[in-house]
């Protein structure tokens, strides 16, 4: 059987929670698993993983009666490690927008300088 370790990195500006848990499943699957609660570290060790198996895995942050998820990352265990899938999509896309405003600066700025001349 597999296993990984999942640091969280709590906001400290607001309310970081009480505690933070990790919940995990099988792509493909419905129901979470949830991971012992963390009260004093920023990390759990999930164990009993199968190689050579995709896995959605998120973390929880609780607060009281109120909890926050985030965002789920794709993790492909291997034999001799896991493999985590990047959100790239979201990166390229950031990326991309930020050139074209650029772009549209510098276009904006030459015709203002022809126009002056």
């Amino acid at each position: 059987m597999a296993a990984i370790k999942v640091v969280w990195h709590p906001n400290v500006d607001g309310q970081p929670g009480s505690h933070c848990f990790v919940q995990f499943r099988r792509k493909g699957e419905t129901i979470y698993i949830k991971s012992e609660d963390e009260f004093d570290e920023n990390f759990t060790i999930l164990r009993g993983l199968e190689p050579n198996q995709l896995y959605e895995i998120r973390a929880v942050v609780v607060d009281g009666d109120y909890f926050t998820e985030s965002d789920p990352e794709e993790v492909e265990m291997y034999a001799d490690g896991p493999y985590i899938q990047g959100s790239s999509a979201v990166a390229s896309t950031r990326w991309f927008i930020g050139m074209m405003l650029a772009l549209a600066w510098l276009l904006l700025v030459l015709v203002l300088a022809c126009i002056i001349k």
